[in-house]
């Protein structure tokens, strides 16, 4: 009888398959075992030839053969059952791999919870009697295929197969075992009764062991052989370096490079990891937003991939809603045939396959909150390369968060290089501290220096109350208009469109639905006048001629800067105004209102009531100055109680164990939300399980906001999202300015 672990492939087959995925890792071997110890991929060699035996149940082939998705109970229970008659050395081997075995689909607290075989004679231990008989019969098949996979492995894994050599070659012996003993009482109980500091101690070794090993099975489930590496032709940039770019091409470790936007950090980026990569080390390229990302994915996928649908997967991404946009990412695409499978690259984003991810950096973090499949994500990270691209957000709990990661990531052998258009003294110091790169690695980008891509002024007034001057000015300019808050944009947007032709003026902020914000960045190209939020600032490369911004700190005016004459074709640079009064709600924005007040002086005093060209060297000298006294006394306790918390959190997650979301999703202040206008729809998509088209009607609204809503009865529970009964215009968006009506009193509103 040919026994099968998928309907339409063997045990055997698909045992060799996750071997031959673990095979292809090798060259991480260095990198895993410097970690997790000098036996490790020996041990993942074990638990992959055992972790499907338990299949081999009578019950379980016929359900499998029959169709049906459920057996009634865990084969990998009777997999780790099997390895309790295995004989090695070294006792840890078998015991670490018979763990691994038990946990690659479940974690042991619910095997535990739901399964347990104690006490003895109580109904787990009565069930678990049932299901080991129907072992028996297969048996003799079992120990062939053992036997076979064994003499497969031996010149790589030689303790695994001599492990895999001591299962007795009698059935009767192995069920006298299997009956006297469960895996619960051999394994289990002596992992449960580890002390933490015992648990700690092994935390690492277990937690990239539960990695590899649920990463082989994954991939292998999925018909893939192996990992994807660069091959040997591949192109990381096709232009002559810059300076910049040939020093981070020599850079050997962790560094930093501080260059204007435009300059080519992203080639920079790809030079370091060619000069760094040893053999093949996963790189994970980490940006801000989300709009970011997608763009980077497919410029990276494209270049790297060399134009081929066969190499698109090289490059991957991964974020709360790649799976959508993977989904229809390359279906209009002309530069690709129509034979990129978007089920492929959504599957392969969730695994360890691609050698480039491109990535938010919520998603490292997410593995230091144990959200579930944590485990994957520490085995990822070891002895990776990492690129930080645009760290320009002093918050400092979201330091704390950053630092935390990269010195867990350094810690796991990974290498980092940071990049940013401006980074202060006090975050590089932060860096050569938590992240350990050297400060001789340190590279300021001085090509730039004397040139001028902005004409600034500093004017009085307020941006609000400016609007018909704006209008005056702008002539046939392309025009981008930055405010604070929604609440002014949307001000802004309403005056404007009252003079202008409404398909040359786009508003763009974060409560857009998802399907009117991606039409909305689409049109961008052709518009006159693009009325933005803070949203502008990392997430677009957009090129306007002339720019208007309320007052912010000098790190965000830059950003703004960024996305007029990004590309310095406009001569004497581009005209500039930054108005000296803010909004209303400035000051919740930038709670160190402060550097806001020292960013307008030191521009008045740059500027002195003109309009000035201002070089990027004087950019960068702001920047140094506004920031010289590094985090304030209260920043600096909100930075330490961040990362201590982490710290600490980090140090209660241990291996094998249930994953949780819920500290993970208190780092955001914003909740997901499905206005009342398009609910019906959703039903809708929902009845049909069309999953990526729902999400095209969710928008984001503040922690904050949703109070508010939830306090005027404005909100409905539902599954995924909550629907919020408030207007929604495609044009406005939610139309949240009714909440001050209601909560003072005003008329009525019919929502």
């Amino acid at each position: 009888m040919t026994l099968m672990a998928k309907p339409h492939e063997s045990l055997f087959e698909h045992t060799l398959r996750t071997l031959a995925v673990l095979d292809s890792m090798s060259c991480l071997r260095w990198a895993h075992e410097a970690v997790g110890g000098n036996d490790l991929h020996e041990c993942a060699a074990l638990a992959l030839a055992m972790h499907d035996t338990g299949k081999a149940a009578e019950g379980f082939q016929r359900a499998m053969l029959q169709g049906r998705g459920s057996w009634g109970y865990r084969h990998e229970i009777l997999s780790a059952a099997m390895m309790m008659v295995l004989e090695s050395p070294d006792n840890d081997l078998v015991r670490d791999a018979a763990l691994a075995v038990l946990s690659h689909h479940k974690d042991l607290d619910t095997l535990w919870r739901d399964y347990s075989t104690s006490p003895r004679g109580g109904v787990g231990h009565s069930d678990y009697l049932a299901r080991v008989t129907e072992l028996e019969n297969n048996l003799g098949d079992v120990l062939t295929i053992v036997e076979r996979v064994a003499a497969s492995i031996r010149d790589r894994y030689h303790l695994a197969a001599d492990t895999l050599a001591s299962l007795p070659r009698s059935p009767s012996a192995i069920m006298g075992v299997l009956t006297d003993d469960t895996p619960f009482w051999r394994f289990l109980e002596w992992f449960r009764l580890l002390d933490e500091d015992e648990q700690l101690r092994r935390r690492d070794r277990y937690m990239l062991l539960k990695g590899i090993v649920t990463t082989c099975d994954h991939l292998a489930s999925a018909g893939l052989s192996s990992l994807r590496s660069f091959p040997p032709d591949t192109r990381f940039i096709s232009v002559t370096p810059t300076l910049a770019q040939q020093w981070a091409g020599r850079l050997s470790g962790s560094g930093i490079l501080v260059a204007p936007t435009g300059s080519g950090k992203t080639e920079a980026a790809l030079l370091w990891m060619q000069n760094n990569l040893r053999s093949c080390e996963r790189v994970l390229y980490v940006l801000p937003t989300i709009a970011s990302i997608n763009k980077m994915y497919k410029r990276l996928a494209l270049q790297l991939g060399g134009g081929s649908p066969d190499r698109i997967d090289l490059v991957s991404m991964l974020h709360h809603r790649s799976a959508y946009f993977l989904s229809s990412m390359w279906a209009d695409d002309d530069d690709l045939p129509s034979r990129v499978n978007p089920s492929h690259l959504i599957n392969i984003s969730r695994r360890i396959y691609s050698p480039l991810k491109v990535s938010t950096p919520f998603q490292p973090l997410k593995t230091l909150f144990g959200v579930s499949g944590y485990e994957r994500g520490f085995t990822e990270m070891c002895g990776s390369l990492v690129v930080v691209d645009e760290v320009h957000a002093y918050d400092p709990h979201v330091i704390a968060l950053i630092m935390f990661m990269l010195r867990e990531m350094k810690r796991l052998g990974s290498r980092v290089f940071v990049m940013s258009a401006t980074m202060p003294k006090f975050l590089r110091e932060l860096l050569y501290q938590y992240a350990d790169i050297p400060a001789k690695n340190l590279y300021i980008d001085h090509s730039w220096d004397d040139r001028a891509r902005h004409v600034v002024e500093v004017r009085a007034g307020d941006l609000l109350g400016s609007v018909a001057e704006i209008a005056r000015e702008m002539e046939h300019d392309r025009t981008l208009i930055v405010c604070n808050t929604v609440r002014s944009a949307v001000a802004v947007f309403e005056t404007l469109r009252e003079e202008y032709d409404t398909s040359d003026i786009v508003l763009l902020h974060g409560r857009f639905v998802l399907r009117d914000r991606i039409q909305k960045e689409d049109a961008i190209d052709g518009a006159s006048i693009l009325v933005s939020t803070q949203a502008v600032e990392v997430s677009l490369d957009i090129d306007f001629d002339r720019l208007y911004t309320e007052p912010a700190p000098i790190d965000a005016l830059v950003q703004r800067f960024g996305r007029v004459n990004r590309r310095s074709r406009i001569d004497g640079g581009a005209p500039v105004v930054i108005f000296r009064e803010g909004g209303d709600y400035d000051d919740r924005v930038y709670r160190n209102y402060e550097r806001v007040r020292s960013t307008v002086r030191l521009l008045s005093e740059v500027c002195q009531e003109n309009r000035v060209p201002v070089s990027e060297s004087v950019i960068r000298e702001l920047v140094e100055q506004v920031y010289a006294p590094g985090l304030s006394e209260d920043e600096l306790v909100e930075f330490k109680s961040a990362y201590v918390n982490l710290q600490e959190l980090w140090q209660t997650q241990m291996p094998f164990r249930r994953g949780s979301s819920d500290e993970f999703n208190q780092l955001f202040d914003s909740v997901e939300v499905i206005p009342a206008a398009f609910e019906s729809v959703v039903d809708e998509l929902a009845t049909q399980r069309r999953r990526w088209d729902l999400i095209e009607y969710v928008a984001s609204v503040s922690r904050q906001l949703f109070v508010r809503m939830w306090m005027l009865n404005l909100v409905k529970t539902a599954r995924p999202y909550p629907v919020v009964e408030v207007p929604y215009d495609s044009d406005y968006g939610l139309r949240t300015d009714v909440l001050s009506e209601l909560e003072g009193g005003g008329d009525a509103l019919v929502l």
